[in-house]
């Protein structure tokens, strides 16, 4: 249904694979421990939200990501992305 739904306004699909992105570090790559609904990385201490620490884990393995520092939100619009409009 997404890929779907992407397609009628041209909005790129990158398919990944899932294997250890809820354990891996976003910010070192390492292996981390789950507590609750936190992820804590032993090795360089980072620590988020598990669910928040899986998109980036998701975001940064695609190579058609860009953040930036500019939201939509702050713009006034938060119907429908412009890369969506595009």
């Amino acid at each position: 249904m997404i890929e779907y739904k992407s397609k009628l306004p041209g909005v790129p699909i990158a398919y990944i694979d899932p294997t250890y992105t809820f354990q891996k570090c976003s910010m070192c790559v390492h292996i981390g421990n789950m507590n609750g609904k936190n992820f804590e990385c032993p090795d360089c201490g980072h620590v988020e939200h598990a669910d928040v620490n899986a998109a980036f884990n998701i975001a940064l393995s695609t190579n058609i990501v860009q953040f930036s520092t500019e939201s939509d939100v702050l713009k006034g619009n938060i119907d429908v992305p412009k890369v969506a409009m595009v």
